[in-house]
């Protein structure tokens, strides 16, 4: 028989080197790993860059937008006072002249019906069983005081001439 010589094994290095880990690694691995680091340090300066430069483009959009507000503010006050400069005449002077008093709606359930009467340019609500408009609470001076509420119609009284005013919009005087 013949002999099979077999080359002898090589040694296999100890997993756990005592070497550096630097002189473990590679040089590319190395420059890789450093690549690596830089970049993710670049994005994150750039990410706090955009973010300032963000918040910065956000405060000067709202400086924009107070000093419009305060231009308007003044542009407004401009017009008033010349407007007011031209007629110097008073507020209660400027209203319009009171018209025919126009029911407006009617509305509520059962017993708790109300009533919106419109006269010249002011809406008053009256509630049924109650004489006055509401918030009223008193009699006053050219006030129309609520005689009655019965289905689409409302019975007026004022300085002794009474109305009655109904949903479709006409208005009778019964004297």
């Amino acid at each position: 028989m013949k002999s099979i010589l077999l080359p002898s094994p090589v040694p296999r290095r100890n997993r756990r080197s005592t070497e550096p880990a630097t002189k473990r690694l590679s040089r590319p691995r190395i420059q890789i790993l450093g690549l690596c680091v830089l970049l993710s340090l670049a994005a994150w300066a750039r990410a706090d860059s955009v973010a300032d430069a963000l918040a910065a483009e956000q405060l000067s959009v709202r400086d924009l937008m107070r000093l419009d507000t305060e231009l308007a503010l003044r542009q407004a006050r401009k017009k008033l006072d010349a407007l007011e400069g031209q007629s110097r005449a008073p507020r209660n002077e400027l209203a319009l002249p009171a018209s025919e008093p126009r029911l407006i709606a009617i509305y509520g359930v059962g017993a708790k019906l109300l009533a919106e009467v419109r006269v010249g340019d002011e809406n008053h609500v009256y509630l049924r069983g109650h004489p006055f408009p509401v918030g009223s609470g008193k009699r006053q001076e050219g006030l129309y005081v609520l005689q009655a509420m019965d289905g689409r119609c409302v019975k007026l009284q004022r300085e002794g001439e009474a109305r009655r005013l109904c949903l479709s919009g006409s208005a009778r005087s019964k004297g």
